[in-house]
């Protein structure tokens, strides 16, 4: 077998392929993933079956911005890493990977990626260095959150009074949230100061949030914004799934003084809209986790790693338990 690996001009094939190894999934987000990014155009690559001409795997980056201490990085985000089934065992992944990353290393300082067991230990073998994992953490409101018995009912009332037992050393009079209108809003004041609270995370500007969460084809986003003493402080985007909220992203300034304040109001927003429990998924960063330990949740479960790889860009200074990493950073359906 001969496989030639080349740079596709778009990003049909890669749908090609995503029907096979995805099939049903939903083909939406690709024109606007690829092509409608403020950060640029993806770069699409795609391994060739020398003998049949097909495209039997592929690889993609999007352009992004990380801000690594202090600094505003050129990153890529991996995606879209897939193999025909026919083509899965003869290492078309490996080769995809020796072959492209010199092909992106001029253009980009940074290459990160949140790969499944599948692809996780090809990638570190490549060099690939692993900033810490995604982790679900869950905060059930009501007794269907946790059985779906009739005895089970009885735990709602005792849900009720621990999360409030817990909410209550963290609400403020003067913080206040409010569902968000569609006309766009400026966050830029306010995550100029999270970029300088955070060391290593997704770097986020007005533009960006407005074509993430309000120009995303399948808008299933809600976007809510935190206020305290009528000035704005945050926000938090959510999707919700089978009667449960899930957070994709939280931004609030100061986070070390008011993400407990933050989390304890958009539990009560979701108590209000009758939700049955708040699922979120983070990376290692110590303000969230402990917020989230405080408020009551509880940690789940392990999703997937977060890598990155260091194209230019040193590693020896960063420290990673200050990384700040959303679902809003990885997930693109």
């Amino acid at each position: 077998m001969s496989i030639s690996v080349v740079q596709l001009d778009s990003y049909e094939k890669v749908i090609d392929l995503y029907k096979i190894v995805y099939p049903g999934k939903d083909l939406d987000k690709f024109e606007w993933l690829y092509t409608k990014n403020p950060n640029g155009i993806a770069d699409i690559f795609g391994a060739v079956d020398d003998e049949s001409g097909n495209v039997v795997g592929t690889y993609a980056f999007i352009p992004m911005k990380m801000v690594i201490n202090d600094k505003i990085a050129k990153v890529a985000q991996a995606i879209d890493g897939m193999v025909h089934p026919d083509f899965r065992g003869k290492r078309v992944f490996n080769r995809l990977v020796a072959d492209v990353f010199p092909k992106v290393s001029d253009k980009y300082e940074y290459l990160i990626g949140f790969p499944n067991n599948n692809s996780r230990g090809s990638l570190v073998k490549a060099g690939w260095i692993e900033l810490g994992e995604f982790v679900t953490f869950s905060l059930p409101l009501t007794a269907k959150a946790i059985t779906k018995s009739k005895a089970g009912t009885l735990l709602t009332p005792a849900l009720f009074l621990y999360n409030s037992f817990h909410r209550s050393k963290y609400n403020r009079p003067d913080d206040s949230l409010e569902l968000n209108s569609s006309d766009f809003f400026s966050y830029d004041n306010i995550l100029t100061k999270i970029h300088q609270k955070n060391k290593i995370m997704v770097y986020r500007d007005s533009e960006l949030i407005d074509w993430r969460f309000c120009r995303i084809p399948k808008k299933n986003y809600q976007l809510l914004r935190f206020f305290s003493n009528g000035n704005e402080d945050g926000y938090i985007a959510y999707k919700t799934n089978n009667n449960s909220a899930e957070i994709v992203d939280l931004i609030i300034n100061p986070i070390d003084e008011k993400i407990c304040s933050a989390l304890s109001l958009f539990v009560d927003y979701c108590i209000k809209k009758s939700y049955s429990a708040i699922h979120v998924q983070l990376s290692n960063n110590t303000y969230c986790r402990e917020a989230l330990k405080n408020i009551g949740f509880i940690k789940r479960k392990t999703n997937h790693a977060i890598i990155i790889y260091p194209t230019q860009g040193n590693l020896q200074q960063i420290n990673f338990t200050d990384c700040y990493i959303s679902l809003a950073d990885t997930d693109w359906l």
